[in-house]
């Protein structure tokens, strides 16, 4: 906590500028004493302003969260086979250009590699001045929001042919504020089947069909994608 207070205090001072420090109860200037009542209501004015502040930027950014995904820049070049958690990605490059700007970007980021060796990508890109995500994160000192989601599907079939099943998701969602251009990197995703029958027609309880007992869930593989989104790297084409 004491980390994120200094994180946000900085974030107060440069979003805030000037504003901050001209709305404080006592200004001092050089050479005049400074009383120690006086010191101590300018940091509470502070903080009390950091806490609003605290307040505009979202619970989804300070409240603590099952998933945390963190940015720490690992080189790799272009082309070069990345191996994480026995998967195989592929660095890729792409270019877009920004809104609003005559300025071009390139992106570097691991793909996954498909079993005929390709890859398959895309990408998004939008304009909006006023965004409502919240970046808690950056990427090559952009901000970013980094989101790890996990969700199950669980499909049913009485027609004693079709196969019914359950099935575990995993995926990451980037997104870039890049000046004015909003810029969503392709989801990341893995899908594991957990378990399948086939249902009898007029067997209404599924309970025996698909079990609890089968239904898993793997902690370790938002480690997988915090790994993973480290090989991204975003950078303004001179």
């Amino acid at each position: 906590m004491i980390k994120l207070r200094r994180t946000v205090t900085i974030i107060a001072l440069v979003w805030m500028s000037g504003q901050v420090l001209a709305d404080m109860p006592y200004t001092f200037s050089s050479g005049s004493p400074a009383r120690a009542s006086e010191v101590n209501a300018n940091f509470q004015s502070l903080d009390r302003r950091i806490s609003e502040l605290e307040s505009q930027l979202g619970a989804s950014c300070l409240a603590e969260r099952p998933h945390t995904l963190t940015y720490t820049l690992v080189e790799a070049g272009v082309g070069e086979l990345v191996q994480i958690n026995g998967v195989d990605y592929r660095m890729i490059k792409m270019a877009f250009k920004g809104f609003g700007t005559d300025l071009s970007y390139t992106v570097k980021m691991p793909m996954k590699i498909n079993d005929d060796g390709s890859v398959l990508t895309y990408f998004n890109t939008y304009h909006q001045s006023n965004p409502d995500i919240a970046t808690c994160s950056t990427i090559s000192g952009y901000p970013a929001s980094l989101q790890f989601n996990d969700s199950r599907s669980v499909y049913l079939n009485t027609n004693g042919i079709s196969e019914s099943h359950s099935s575990i998701q995993y995926s990451a969602s980037i997104w870039v504020r890049v000046n004015e251009t909003s810029f969503f990197l392709p989801p990341y995703h893995i899908s594991e089947r957990e378990q399948a029958t086939i249902i009898s027609p007029g067997d209404y309880d599924f309970t025996d069909n698909i079990t609890t007992d089968a239904m898993s869930h793997r902690e370790t593989l938002s480690q997988h994608f915090d790994d993973l989104i480290d090989y991204i790297v975003i950078q303004q084409v001179p």
